[in-house]
């Protein structure tokens, strides 16, 4: 159980990476939102920009080994297809995640971090049991951040002590970052009826 008045104490950034990152994962879960993005890249970009775009979506779309798969998520050129590659990942999640799981632990890659945030929030349930046994081996705060993002489970009250605990930790430790954004976030999803 959240501590009485806990949001109206703790207010979200809106402008922060993990609200980014949160944003970015909901807009790939609508359809309507995909389409969205999809449709903008004509208007955005020029022809040499959308030429560099195609030719790694194509890159990708033929990706079908799993370690190829994390690899790439450290090496995506264009942040245009940064949700190319995490349909990718979600297709191949069974065996993946638990990849993506293992390297969070070390990884100081921000770009690598945000993607794995992004599917993790998409990613079936069942992966949040792994996710949380390793998660004190994740060293990174800006990673531990992000990953409190995938418990962003409507109703899902039962990892309450554990966000708040991570809420907590990154909001002690890191006075001048932002990091207790990301537990922030996932608590107000599990409690978005409540508040």
């Amino acid at each position: 159980m959240l501590p009485k008045k806990f949001f109206k104490d703790n207010i979200i950034d809106d402008l922060s990476p993990q609200m980014f990152t949160f944003f970015n994962a909901k807009m790939l879960a609508d359809p309507e939102g995909k389409k969205l993005l999809d449709s903008t890249q004509e208007l955005l970009f020029d022809s040499e920009r959308q030429k560099l775009i195609n030719e790694e979506r194509q890159y990708i779309e033929h990706l079908s080994n799993p370690q190829d798969i994390l690899r790439y998520m450290r090496k995506i050129k264009d942040a245009y297809n940064r949700c190319l590659l995490i349909e990718k990942v979600l297709a191949y999640q069974e065996d993946v995640i638990p990849l993506i799981i293992s390297k969070l632990r070390t990884s100081g890659y921000d770009i690598f971090i945000e993607m794995a945030a992004t599917a993790m929030l998409l990613t079936d349930e069942k992966y949040l049991h792994l996710l949380q046994e390793q998660f004190d081996e994740i060293r990174n705060p800006y990673a531990r951040s992000e990953a409190c993002l995938a418990f962003a489970r409507e109703g899902k009250t039962e990892y309450t002590s554990f966000l708040l605990e991570q809420f907590n930790l990154l909001k002690k430790n890191y006075k001048t970052e932002n990091y207790y954004n990301g537990p922030l976030i996932a608590l107000s999803i599990i409690y978005i009826n409540d508040r």
